[in-house]
């Protein structure tokens, strides 16, 4: 009878169905040195609950703050000297040779791009009579369509 009992007992607790009161029942059970085998399996688990029931922490927290205002002070100073060279390189600004040779480069591409463009405005008027033969073609080829309508046509007359 107790063992049919436990034997319930451990279904319901598979199933996550026992009660506190149950599953003490259980814990108190496995404790026993007279269990059957096919339930052996049950008592390394239920022990090891009791037995952290058990434990205890004992290691000292350390609850105090650190010292810290260094860091925030090391931040303040990096900011500092960031906005320092900032404001150093807004001053000096570029000189007039720099200015020159910006000037120089921008001339150089522009021309560089006005040769290419010219290049390229060179190229599409040769191509200008590639579509006029393009577009020709194109008559040409509803007109051969024509020719077989017209021939499909005299055979079914010539033909019946």
């Amino acid at each position: 009878m107790v063992l049919n009992n436990i034997e319930k007992l451990i279904e319901k607790y598979e199933n996550a169905e026992t009660s506190i009161k149950e599953e003490k029942i259980l814990q108190e059970y496995f404790q026993r040195e007279d269990i059957p085998s096919h339930l052996e399996v049950y008592k390394p688990m239920f022990n090891y609950f009791s037995l952290t029931r058990t434990e205890q922490f004992t290691k000292e927290v350390p609850l105090g703050t650190k010292n810290t205002s260094w860091y925030k002070w090391l931040s303040v100073a990096a900011v500092a000297v960031v906005m320092f060279g900032v404001y150093m390189s807004q001053l000096a600004g570029p000189t007039e040779a720099e200015k020159r040779e910006a000037l120089m480069a921008y001339n150089q591409t522009m021309e560089a791009l006005s040769m290419v463009s010219n290049q390229l405005e060179n190229g599409k008027n040769q191509l200008s009579p590639l579509n006029v033969m393009a577009s020709n073609l194109d008559e040409g080829i509803e007109m051969a369509g024509m020719i077989t309508e017209f021939s499909e046509t005299t055979n079914i007359i010539y033909n019946p």
